[in-house]
């Protein structure tokens, strides 16, 4: 893939940089997640603290113990660092080499020797058919004939990311008029408490991957505590753009909600044959 000419190699800008901006034409723009990472990786590791919470939250529901591991999407390493502190190995695949780079730091300041960045995109896994037991993905997507490809028969499929409704936390009404294509849907308050039951259901299978079963989902609420008002705002406010931080400073909690979910297939068919791995 040429990393090079489709934009992958853009370099990180220097650290606390996103803080200044022009709200109303910041660049890279509100809700750019993929540029925003790799054109500020600190701003993305201070934001993605859902993904701890989903990541601790999947290790009540299945044992990762000793299962290698393909985290696709693994940006900075938030949800990387959570399953390779009990996975066996983890590969952390992502595209954008300021974000490997900077995930690498977060890596070895954890500590973990069972996680390994590798450069790679979602439809061109640099991983061998039938190596791995899970293939894993937060706020991410998966290309299910790769994923297919890469996962061991009888292996696990696992997304998480916000529940429908959800997709900014408890920010999803607030910010839907101003971005009415991103922001379809938004839940009932309620669903934001944190006193919100948990919920367990069992999805239709999807196009693209034989598996055995339909898809258990499960969603639950998360309030993610930040640590300061002003910081949460800062990082909210860039990511979002000034209405985010406006209710938040008006809220005057340095926490927020989210209705988050966990999705988990299990591979049934034989692997198919003709990719061959990519050269590492």
């Amino acid at each position: 893939m040429d990393f090079l000419n489709l934009g992958y190699d853009i370099p990180a800008a220097p650290t606390g940089s996103w803080r200044t901006f022009d709200e109303a034409n910041p660049e890279p723009g509100y809700f750019e997640f993929d540029w925003l990472s790799a054109r500020h990786p600190d701003l993305h590791h201070s934001y993605a603290l859902t993904s701890v919470a989903l990541v601790d939250e999947l290790h009540r529901l299945v044992d990762l113990r000793g299962r290698v591991v393909c985290d696709v999407g693994a940006g900075t390493g938030r949800s990387a660092i959570g399953l390779g502190s009990v996975a066996g190995r983890v590969y952390a695949v992502d595209t954008y080499q300021s974000v490997i780079d900077y995930g690498r730091e977060r890596v070895a300041e954890a500590g973990l020797d069972t996680v390994e960045y590798v450069r790679g995109d979602k439809a061109a896994l640099p991983l061998a058919d039938a190596s791995v037991d899970v293939v894993s993905c937060v706020w991410a997507e998966l290309d299910l004939h790769e994923t297919s490809r890469v996962l061991r028969p009888g292996g696990l499929v696992i997304q998480m990311g916000s529940a429908p409704g959800s997709l900014c936390g408890e920010l999803s009404p607030i910010l839907a008029e101003d971005f009415p294509d991103l922001i379809t849907e938004t839940l009932p308050p309620e669903l934001f408490r944190e006193s919100a039951p948990s919920v367990d259901t069992v999805g239709r299978v999807p196009q693209g991957i034989a598996l055995r079963g339909g898809t258990n989902i499960h969603d639950f609420t998360r309030v993610i505590r930040y640590s300061g008002l002003e910081e949460l705002c800062s990082i909210y406010g860039r990511i979002y753009g000034p209405k985010a931080s406006s209710y938040l400073r008006r809220k005057d909690e340095p926490s927020i909600a989210w209705r988050l979910r966990i999705k988990v297939r299990r591979k049934s068919a034989a692997i198919p044959a003709g990719k061959q791995p990519l050269r590492r």
